[in-house]
């Protein structure tokens, strides 16, 4: 399948602007934060919640479902068998959905072995809000594997600026919360908040999804056929995606269990730094997205040598526009952080240890 070098350039620049505006908007809620709650234990509580969600996104919605899906509904679609493509991936989710569900429900009735896998170190008020806000969490997340699901099919169908879109949507809607409601609902304001952007979504994907699905033929079932060849064979793509991905998140659990035996406040700031940091992935990753169907239609209709000359390339843009973005970022890390959070309730010392971080 020939790529409009044209198209591909307007999908990039469209999700380049939203995947900038998304984490922009992610970077607000961190300064709502900032400003409601300082470095209190209300954001350590919050840190992990966050943490939890922060997986769930990575685990349905980023990394593994969408980049199973991809090439085997893409694979259909070249066949003519668009149909087979939805089966599948309505199965994937069907599938998926009910242990997701059942995992919540087991942590939401008893939340204490979770609290001492990610935050043994904490203690009195803090801990007691991020049980809280686990309990509340877990179904959120599982709600997350069709949000993955419709993410991977947009994608097949060369749509890229829903998701981030729904993203920068579910952004603002933390922030509304936060800094209307968060000094008399507390820390229910975030609770809230994560509902409505999670609803949100899943409303934004159905008002996409449902035209592409008429326009194919295709039904809603809620049934799951996990002997179908594109179901085993998307689950078999997931795997290894999996074991990438359980291995960097286990990363972030023993910074979170490590720095949640330090002193109240200390995961509030390690995690504002850590969003600032951030910044510096926005490009590679907007141009991540729009490749990687090409990556895939290349895979299965171009030669070796071109699939191999389009993964050199996509490199060589990756490394170009990520190293100037986080020099800058760096050079100008403690005004950038005086500028953004020093306000409200958070003081000039968490600005110092935030610009150390």
């Amino acid at each position: 399948m020939a790529a409009n070098p044209h198209a591909t350039a307007r999908a990039a620049g469209t999700v380049s602007v939203l995947a900038l505006l998304s984490p922009l908007a992610g970077l607000a809620v961190e300064l709502a934060l900032a400003w409601r709650f300082g470095a209190s234990d209300t954001v350590d509580a919050f840190r992990i919640g966050a943490l939890l969600l922060l997986f769930g996104q990575q685990l349905f919605v980023q990394q593994i479902l969408p980049h199973a899906l991809v090439p085997v509904f893409s694979e259909y679609r070249a066949l003519g068998q668009e149909q087979q493509g939805w089966r599948v991936a309505q199965s994937l989710a069907n599938l998926l959905v009910y242990p997701a569900a059942l995992v919540a429900l087991l942590f939401v009735l008893h939340p204490g072995p979770l609290i001492e896998l990610l935050a043994p170190g904490l203690t009195g008020e803090a801990r007691a809000v991020a049980t809280l806000f686990l309990r509340c969490f877990l179904p959120a997340c599982a709600l997350m594997v069709w949000s993955g699901v419709a993410t991977g099919v947009l994608y097949a169908y060369r749509i890229f600026w829903l998701p981030p879109a729904v993203q920068l949507a579910g952004n603002i809607v933390m922030i509304v919360l936060i800094l209307a409601l968060g000094r008399t609902l507390g820390p229910s304001s975030l609770i809230l908040g994560v509902w409505l952007a999670t609803l949100l979504g899943l409303a934004l994907y159905l008002a996409q999804l449902a035209p592409l699905m008429r326009q194919a033929g295709a039904r809603f079932t809620w049934s799951f056929e996990w002997k179908h060849p594109g179901v085993r064979k998307a689950l078999g793509l997931a795997l290894p995606l999996l074991g990438t991905l359980l291995l960097s998140q286990w990363i972030a659990v023993v910074v979170n269990r490590a720095v949640s035996v330090l002193p109240p406040g200390n995961l509030a700031t390690f995690g504002y730094a850590w969003k600032l940091g951030q910044l510096a992935f926005l490009a590679p990753l907007s141009l991540a997205v729009v490749l990687f169907p090409r990556f895939a239609d290349a895979r299965v209709s171009s030669s070796e040598a071109e699939f191999r000359s389009l993964c050199t390339r996509a490199l060589r843009m990756a490394l170009f526009v990520t190293v100037p973005p986080t020099c800058l970022v760096y050079a100008l890390r403690s005004p950038l952080v005086a500028l953004l959070f020093e306000r409200g309730a958070f003081n000039a010392e968490a600005t110092q240890a935030v610009s150390q971080l």
